[in-house]
């Protein structure tokens, strides 16, 4: 059986269909996203002849990765899928196109995976932004500031330029004099 889809169906596309003897002609659903509606046809028409007008009849919004899995998703269940009009109506010329669209979707894939692994390696190296760490030496500095030289928190904060959090935290013990 011959099954003629386009995500977006228009007149034209439907009298190819049909002049091309397609038994059934389908619109995509557009209650699903392209992918979800073309999966759909593959799925229900798997042993039957597929026939795209165009490569936009499977959707316009593909990325190229998400373009490749399609067309591998095609290649492993062994769908005949015929475009009627352009150069891949040339079965040839569809065969090269898909296989060109494979290596450069997983090129794509490949390339994103290295530019994440390097981000995430550029940034354990700078140390990303965020507050400094408080050492041990700082910490007795501040306890030191608070429970002998009577500062208040906000003095001590200022002098050893950290948040008043901070000082609040290492002074808990008695000793250093409130703000209030």
């Amino acid at each position: 059986m011959k099954i003629g889809y386009s995500y977006y169906l228009t007149v034209e596309e439907e009298h190819q269909f049909l002049s091309q003897n397609c038994d059934l002609v389908i619109s995509g659903n557009k209650n699903l996203t392209e992918k979800e509606s073309f999966m759909m046809i593959l799925d229900k028409f798997q042993t039957d002849e597929i026939i795209l007008y165009s490569l936009e009849s499977i959707g316009c919004k593909y990325t190229l990765i998400q373009l490749g899995q399609l067309i591998k998703e095609v290649i492993e269940r062994k769908i005949i899928i015929q475009f009627i009009h352009g150069d891949l109506g040339n079965a040839e010329h569809a065969q090269l196109y898909f296989s060109i669209v494979l290596s450069l979707a997983e090129r794509e894939e490949r390339a994103r995976e290295l530019q994440k692994n390097a981000k995430l390696i550029n940034n354990r190296k700078r140390q990303l932004p965020g507050r400094p760490s408080i050492g041990d030496q700082m910490i007795r500095a501040i306890q030191h500031s608070c429970w002998n030289e009577n500062m208040s928190i906000r003095e001590v904060a200022f002098k050893y330029n950290v948040s008043v959090g901070a000082v609040h935290k290492y002074s808990k013990r008695t000793g250093g004099k409130s703000d209030k």
